[in-house]
This record gives C-alpha cells, sequence and structure tokens, in this order.
C-alpha cells in the first residue's frame, strides 16, 4: 500500500497499519485537506489485504485538538463549503465503523472537539494517563454534534449531556470509568502496549474479525428478535469458511495430542 500525503503518516508491519495525524504545529487540528487525506485514507485501507488493524495516533504533544478554527472562520457564511465540511466530517466518522477491520486509537495528551470525535470512532482506545478528553464546542457557541452520536452510543445519556452541555475536560481515569476508553497506560508506554494488542488483534482470523466487527455494530442498533435473526445468519455464514475449519482442526488435532480439553 504505497501512498503519501502532506498531513498523515502510513507505516504498515506485521498486518498492522499505523496511520499518524501528521501535523504537530497545530497539536493536529483538522484542516479540510487534512479530513480528505483521511477519507482517502481509509477507503485505501478498507481494500488492503496486508492491513488487518488499523492504529490511529497523532504526532507530536497532542492526538488531536479537533477542526482547526481558522478554516471555520475562512468558510463562515459561505453555505457550500459549510455542507461539504459538515458531510465530510460525517462520512470520515461512519468510515471507521465500516471498515471492516478493527480500529485501535492510540491517545496521548489532547483528544478534544472533532478529535475525541475521531477517538470515539475507534472501536477501541488505549490512553496514556496524561490523556485529556472532551467535547469543547458548546464553549465556543458551536454544538459538537456530528461527534454525539459516538458518545451517546458509549457512555449514555447522562454522562454524554454532562459532557456536551458543559464542555468540560475529563482525564483519562476518568474516560475509563465512563467507557471511552479500554485501558489506561503510562505515557512512555502507550506505543508498546498499543502495538502489543494491534498485533494480538492482527493475528486473529481476518474474516472472523471483519465479520465480528460488522455484526457488533449492526445488532447494537436492532431490537433482541432481529439481532438474534441476524447473529444466527453470521453463525451460519462464519461455519462455512475456510478460517473456521482450520481452527476447529487446530483444536482437535491440540485436544488428541494432549488428551484432554485443551482450548
Amino acid at each position: 500500500m504505497d501512498m503519501s500525503y502532506t498531513y498523515l503518516l502510513l507505516e504498515n508491519s506485521e498486518g498492522v497499519t499505523t496511520l499518524t495525524l501528521n501535523r504537530p504545529d497545530k497539536l493536529n487540528a483538522l484542516n479540510n485537506e487534512m479530513m480528505l487525506e483521511i477519507r482517502d485514507a481509509l477507503h485505501r485501507i478498507k481494500d488492503d489485504s496486508a492491513t488487518r488493524v488499523l492504529v490511529l495516533r497523532g504526532a507530536g504533544k497532542a492526538f488531536c485538538t479537533g477542526a482547526d478554527l481558522s478554516g471555520f472562520k475562512a468558510e463562515e457564511d459561505e453555505m457550500e463549503a459549510i455542507n461539504r465540511r459538515a458531510s465530510l466530517t460525517m462520512e470520515v466518522n461512519a468510515m471507521f465503523h465500516k471498515l471492516g477491520k478493527p480500529v485501535i486509537a492510540s491517545v496521548h495528551r489532547y483528544a478534544l472537539a472533532g478529535g475525541c470525535g475521531l477517538a470515539m470512532a475507534a472501536d477501541m482506545v488505549i490512553a496514556a494517563d496524561d490523556a485529556v478528553f472532551g467535547y469543547p464546542e458548546i464553549q465556543r457557541g458551536f454544538v459538537a454534534a456530528l461527534v454525539m452520536t459516538n458518545l451517546i452510543r458509549l457512555v449514555g445519556r447522562r454522562n454524554a449531556f454532562d459532557l456536551l452541555i458543559t464542555g468540560r475536560k475529563i482525564d483519562a481515569r476518568e474516560a475509563l470509568k465512563m467507557g471511552m476508553v479500554n485501558k489506561v497506560v503510562p505515557r512512555e508506554e502507550l506505543d508498546k502496549e498499543t502495538m502489543a494488542l494491534a498485533k494480538e488483534l492482527a493475528a486473529l482470523s481476518p474474516t472472523a474479525a471483519r465479520m465480528t466487527k460488522n455484526l457488533f455494530y449492526r445488532v447494537a442498533e436492532m431490537n433482541v428478535n432481529d439481532a438474534l435473526e441476524t447473529a444466527r445468519e453470521t453463525n451460519i455464514l462464519m461455519r462455512l469458511t475456510g478460517d473456521f475449519k482450520k481452527g476447529v482442526d487446530e483444536f482437535v488435532n491440540k485436544r488428541s495430542r494432549d488428551g484432554g480439553e485443551g482450548s
């Protein structure tokens, strides 16, 4: 996967592609060009067989501080430009769930506004102990509209409303308690812990990982009966895959060798 971008860095190793937001002098604030590059990269990564897991991180002193407000100022009262940017933000946030591959956000220092939204769009978040999360849009006379959907689903209505209406910032430990973060680690161990998890996921069957992720986001929005029916269909499809048959063979052979109930 040969890609060169102005505001992103991409590396692939052992099935893990690392997408680094690379605008460190602006604390990785999201301008239109960067958002377009993220969209393009996600399209390519989705179809890249060498990518089994995606890690999203930020270069320099922060993960991402959200939208570049100077860009918003330049678009003031330009309805066509405003519509384009809103649609682009919506599309990028939705693409993470549709990627078909696990996405891990590796967050240090600031993940604010649209930057926090990017982290919450990932499937899992590993946060450094210096990480700060928040949606300060309301303090700028704005609404955290497009990032609200994922937040409500992650932390529930009361916690989400608290963060959105006050615009307050929270540390990594409070984010962990709320369910925004999977794990908090010392800053100096963030990269190591993230890559350990990414490589663990990359070693899984890519078919099983893709079907698990796709099913997860489908059933999360369904009633119980529809969810069970959808899960039944996936269960049947998975039973027919080569990855499943290989996994069963390996389990049976291991149990035969061990003479017990090995798993």
